[in-house]
C-alpha cells in the first residue's frame, strides 16, 4: 500500500502543479486551450479518485474476510 500512496500523493502534486502554471502561464486563448487544461486536471483528479476506489475495495474485502 505504501507504493499506492507515493502514486496518489505525486498525482495530487502533478495535478496542483499543472493547476497553478495554467493559471500562472496560460498556454493560449482559444476555448481549446482551455478545453485541454481542463481535461488534464480532470484527467488526474480521476486517476487519484480510482486508485483511492480500488485501495477502498481492497480494504473492505480485507475486512469482510
Amino acid at each position: 500500500m505504501e507504493l499506492l500512496a507515493d502514486i496518489i500523493a505525486r498525482i495530487e502534486r502533478e495535478r496542483a502543479q499543472f493547476a497553478q502554471a495554467a493559471l500562472v502561464r496560460p498556454t493560449g486563448h482559444e476555448s481549446f486551450d482551455y478545453g485541454r487544461a481542463c481535461g488534464v486536471y480532470a484527467g488526474l483528479t480521476m486517476a487519484s479518485e480510482l486508485i483511492n476506489a480500488v485501495i477502498e475495495e481492497r480494504d473492505d474485502a480485507d475486512r469482510r474476510k
